[in-house]
């Protein structure tokens, strides 16, 4: 459990799955789990248009599983 913490908090793993779709990226991930720190990324879509947000954050989490059993499986 705490490598799937990691993965979904530390900002180096952020980056690799927290996007909609591979048209989309993480841009920016920033992490502080502090009481009153923050956790802020930016996903946007590489070519700049903004269309596919409706469908993406099922695709963000679908990502993150896949990327959370793929590295911890290793």
């Amino acid at each position: 459990m705490e490598k799937v913490w990691e993965y979904w908090t530390a900002p180096e793993h952020v980056m690799k799955w927290n996007f909609a779709s591979e048209d989309w990226k993480t841009s920016k991930a920033e992490n502080d789990l502090r009481a009153g720190g923050k956790f802020v990324s930016r996903m946007e879509a590489k070519d700049g248009s903004v269309e596919m947000q409706q469908k993406g954050w099922q695709s963000i989490l679908d990502n993150f599983k896949k990327y959370a059993e793929q590295v911890y499986n290793n």
